[in-house]
């Protein structure tokens, strides 16, 4: 059917960045061997990342993770501690923001930002394009 068809072109292009992103985390981590993480296996390290990562794009606060740790890890990979865990967001934000870069390539973007000068200043910043 057209829908497996469909769903099977995602599945094969998950798989792609899997493969790439594997790579990525094993060179970044024989680069950075004093950094929590050089010992895991590849495929634990792309688990990790992606539980990491869903739960940002999700806007849920990572300690949530430690809580719903005993479900997560039925998959049969072994999650961390949050807080090891964490050390995998500059990873996320680097692929973030390459995402975006790739996304952003000559269009035209519109960025409107605005803050406060009181004490504990909030600074909002909205961009806007269209494809």
């Amino acid at each position: 059917s057209d829908d497996h068809k469909t769903k099977l072109l995602l599945w094969e292009s998950r798989t792609e960045d899997d493969g790439e992103l594997r790579a990525n985390l094993l060179a970044y981590f024989e680069e950075h061997p004093d950094e929590t993480g050089h010992s895991v296996e590849g495929d634990v390290l792309i688990f990790r990342y992606r539980t990491l990562e869903a739960f940002l794009k999700a806007g849920v606060a990572p300690s949530v993770i430690d809580i719903l740790r005993p479900l997560l890890q039925r998959s049969g990979i072994a999650l961390t501690d949050s807080s090891h865990l964490r050390s995998l967001t500059p990873r996320v934000e680097e692929s973030e923001c390459k995402l975006l870069n790739s996304e952003l390539v000559d269009q035209y973007v519109g960025i409107t930002f605005d803050g406060t000068t009181r004490l504990g200043e909030a600074i909002n910043v909205t961009g806007r394009w269209t494809s």
